[in-house]
């Protein structure tokens, strides 16, 4: 009798997660992550957004792999390793402990994580509107690049100055320009364009040593090559090396 009363307890207190696909999107730098049956979906407990850590971890460029022994979780990007102990209200950056208000949590057999200590502490920035949004460090960066541009009167004008510029390898002034167009380009939606843009402004700060900042340029070109990519099959490495390679000529004649 005693062993029928211990398990009926145990079965009352395990903790209840409601798994079925809630709408819940998470979209880092703009793009949805995708969820299924595979991967699980995430749920609201207690005003938490829990998120299956491996399906949203490696959309976001992590390494996620398990440890039994400890019953964690590690999350790995760059130099920034990340551990999640099932059941511990905190979580272990690099090895240093910090406290969290909800823990990791082991349900049909997958962990799901409360999504914003962990991608705060990789540097990014999370918000939620109704979506889990998150902006990671080159996104922020990119936000940045978009937001602090100013609208010139002539476009192309404005394009050749700053490929003059470029190509007297004066590129902290190049990348200034470069990066003031970057409102009117996005305005135009020309997607070759804006490749363009951001593999010369990659390269300027590549010039320049700022490497975390040429990285950010560089994903964001990637970025628009694949649209290119989807919207003309004919895209391809050959044709957009010779769009760079040429570009200073394209539009010299609109001055």
């Amino acid at each position: 009798m005693k062993k029928v009363l211990a398990f009926f307890i145990l079965i009352v207190f395990l903790p209840i997660y409601t798994l079925s696909a809630q709408n819940i999107n998470v979209i880092i730098d703009g793009k949805t992550v995708s969820f299924n049956e595979s991967t699980g979906y995430p749920f609201i407990d207690k005003g938490r957004t829990m998120v299956p850590l491996r399906g949203a971890m490696e959309a976001f460029g992590a390494q996620v792999s398990w440890n039994p022994q400890e019953n964690a979780a590690k999350v790995v990007k760059d130099s920034t390793t990340v551990k999640c102990v099932i059941g511990e209200g905190c979580i272990y950056r690099n090895g240093v402990k910090i406290s969290n208000d909800a823990s990791a949590v082991i349900a049909s057999s997958r962990t799901y994580l409360p999504i914003r200590a962990v991608l705060e502490a990789f540097g990014s920035e999370v918000s939620w509107d109704g979506s889990v949004k998150v902006k990671t460090e080159s996104g922020q960066i990119i936000s940045k690049i978009e937001g602090s541009g100013s609208h010139v009167s002539n476009i192309w004008a404005a394009w050749n100055a700053a490929m003059k510029l470029f190509e007297s390898q004066n590129y902290e002034a190049a990348a200034a320009s470069f990066t003031a167009l970057t409102p009117d380009f996005l305005a135009l939606k020309d997607i070759n364009s804006s490749a363009i843009l951001y593999h010369h402004l990659g390269d300027c700060y590549s010039s320049l040593g700022n490497y975390q900042m040429a990285s950010a340029c560089y994903l964001r070109e990637s970025d628009f090559w694949a649209v290119a990519g989807k919207n003309d099959e004919t895209i391809d490495s050959k044709r957009r090396s010779n769009l760079i390679s040429t570009s200073h000529r394209l539009y010299i004649e609109t001055d």
